[in-house]
């Protein structure tokens, strides 16, 4: 298969992240994961990123994925690698990591390259920091909301960007253990941005909206999540796959019906009902929906 040229562009000279002058922080693990979703009047595009890193006594662990989301296909990209290096060369930033056969960086013009197959070159600008919105969250981590614009091939689309900022030290840490069943669904819905989170019997909702030339936030203490309609997956051995699925915020008037079309799948350990499951789709919405909505959903099924 052709190998096509990916470049996510992310200009952060005004973000407020402080890289080389910055004393080196102390922390045990580093994850950036960077979701743009289109709202034009475009086919629906959703372009993940997700960066990651841990240090240790000779160097840092990196793994780095990337997707193309479309309805038809979610071509990714995946490297991992350990590099040895002292503890002041360790990246405390995205675009701080060396180059590699799949991703490359630009410490200078902020420059994060994939090379993804099936994919074709896309430019994400971000904004200055003051543009962007963060949303209440737990202090494990920090969830950023923000207008953006992404050159994909030779069209300009505009959409949302969502990015979730981890830096744990030992103190902090948080062990993944086991997901359970856990969603993670980013949407647009009239040019509005909707994040709904569901894992472990705890919600999050909440909507970045503009008015008056500002974005707001705000959030909901709960909504209703249902799965109305599941698939069979021969590989995890799993038949409790969700393929359609409900979600209801009275207080917002949505009634939302969401299919997955498009996706990337990813297996892992053996659990009760089947392998572990991990994908990544595209999620629109169906009939019988109260809104026209779109965005994407990651799934994770472990011990659900």
């Amino acid at each position: 298969m052709k190998t096509i040229l990916v470049i996510l562009i992310i200009q952060f000279s005004f973000l407020g992240f402080h890289q080389k002058s910055m004393a080196q922080s102390n922390y045990k693990y580093y994850s950036d994961y960077f979701v743009f979703v289109s709202s034009d009047d475009l086919p629906p595009l959703v372009i993940p990123m997700d960066i990651n890193w841990s240090p240790d006594k000779t160097g840092y662990s990196s793994e780095f994925k990337g997707w193309y989301g479309t309805k038809n296909k979610w071509p990714i990209a995946y490297f991992q690698k350990h590099i040895k290096s002292n503890r002041e060369s360790i990246p405390q930033e995205t675009w701080e990591h060396k180059n590699g056969p799949y991703f490359q960086f630009n410490d200078e013009g902020k420059i994060l390259t994939a090379k993804i197959d099936g994919a074709p070159k896309l430019d994400i600008i971000i904004p200055e920091k003051s543009n962007w919105v963060q949303m209440p969250s737990s202090e494990d981590k920090e969830i950023f909301v923000f207008q953006a614009n992404a050159n994909v091939g030779k069209k300009s689309r505009s959409g949302w960007v969502i990015y979730e900022r981890i830096r744990w030290t030992e103190e902090t840490a948080v062990d993944f253990g086991d997901f359970q069943a856990f969603y993670w669904l980013p949407l647009i819905i009239d040019n509005v941005f909707y994040h709904f989170e569901q894992h472990k019997g705890e919600q999050t909702a909440t909507r970045w909206f503009e008015k008056d030339g500002q974005v707001m936030v705000e959030s909901l203490p709960n909504y209703e999540l249902t799965i109305k309609q599941t698939t069979r997956d021969k590989q995890s051995g799993r038949d409790n796959i969700p393929q359609v699925l409900k979600v209801i915020a009275p207080k917002w008037n949505l009634n939302l019906l969401l299919e997955s079309k498009g996706s990337q799948v990813g297996y892992g350990p053996k659990f009760p009902k089947g392998l572990g499951y991990y994908r990544q789709s595209l999620l629109t919405s169906s009939e019988g929906s109260s809104h026209s909505a779109y965005g994407m959903l990651e799934l994770i099924l472990e011990r659900d």
